[in-house]
């Protein structure tokens, strides 16, 4: 007999297995089942408890996906009248034996100073430090986990990946300046589009890293997402039809120049100068919001693939996972 995992997950409307719904790896190509079992968990007036433990991988834009749907869920929780705090519980990866180094690594990347800021309740032991592994990670991080809720929360965050860090991007994957000057615009565009269309109450959040792994180059990945009114909710302001439409369709014009939820002239130009970029860094584009998620490639003849992936989640906000690549270079 077959079990659905999320199902199972589920059996208890208290307790969701990350690990068994993400094959043990907290990254946005994983998180379609875990993300469709927290929609279904968060209008739940039960406490919730998120099981960490089993989870031995994560990237940032798994964390970041992760983080920002729980700080939706417990908005919408304490909105529904759920007691303010203590609802929400996340076990963690044990500080220990194979878990020892995502467990360091959450740590490291912010989520565990994140849980405890949002009052989401987390039972962390503080884990070793190696000083290999923290060397390591200090040499790879471009920025840690970032909470965005203003404009001058943006320009800290490009900031740093304009300055400090440019040589890790010079070094990894031989970035000039030019490129990390575009590297920052696209950080900026991603970045702003959470403050100008979220939402006044909404929080938008940012992680990025080089990522470095066996017989594989070495990539940047930007983890991005945040808890507030979602693509097809901003668009449908200044498009009304949208309001009637997809969240498919939504993340689709959004991808397109000139269009903005904000009126305002030379508006809807960030997004579209991002999947401009895709194939000069043979990018990865990968977008969630509402029951939708899209991914555009950059493929082998120089142009992009587009595949939109249909998902029930009704998880708020809107989630982007940004992998860039040594660039392609320009022709002698």
């Amino acid at each position: 007999m077959n079990v659905d995992p999320m199902a199972e997950s589920l059996s208890s409307a208290s307790l969701v297995n990350a690990g068994t719904l993400t094959k043990k790896t907290l990254h946005s190509h994983e998180m379609d089942a875990l993300m469709d079992a927290l929609s279904a968990a968060q209008n739940d007036p039960s406490p919730l408890t998120v099981d960490l433990s089993d989870v031995t991988y994560a990237t940032p834009s798994g964390m970041v996906w992760l983080l920002a749907a729980l700080r939706g869920i417990q908005r919408n929780r304490n909105r529904s009248g759920g007691s303010e705090g203590g609802s929400l519980r996340v076990i963690p990866p044990p500080p220990e034996s194979a878990r020892v180094r995502i467990h360091y690594w959450l740590k490291w990347m912010g989520a565990y100073d994140y849980f405890d800021r949002e009052a989401i309740a987390c039972d962390w032991a503080k884990p070793p430090t190696p000083p290999t592994e923290e060397q390591k990670l200090q040499s790879e991080t471009l920025l840690t986990l970032t909470t965005l809720n203003s404009s001058a929360d943006v320009a800290g965050a490009v900031g740093r990946v304009s300055g400090q860090v440019a040589r890790l991007l010079h070094r990894h994957l031989e970035y000039d300046n030019s490129d990390v000057a575009n590297l920052s615009m696209i950080l900026s565009e991603a970045c702003h589009n959470i403050i100008d269309h979220a939402g006044s109450d909404a929080l938008g959040l940012v992680a990025a890293q080089v990522i470095r792994k066996p017989k594989q180059e070495p990539f940047v990945m930007i983890g991005i997402g945040d808890d507030g009114i979602g693509i097809r909710s901003s668009l449908s302001r200044a498009y009304p039809a949208l309001a009637q439409g997809t969240d498919a369709q939504a993340i689709s014009e959004a991808l397109k120049r000139g269009v903005s939820g904000v009126s305002d002239a030379d508006r809807g130009l960030g997004l579209w100068s991002i999947v401009d970029k895709i194939p000069r860094y043979r990018a990865t584009l990968h977008m969630r919001s509402g029951a939708a998620r899209i991914r555009i490639k950059a493929n082998e003849s120089g142009g992009i693939d587009t595949n939109a992936y249909a998902s029930s989640s009704g998880i708020p906000g809107v989630m982007i996972c940004l992998t860039l690549r040594k660039r392609i270079p320009p022709p002698t």
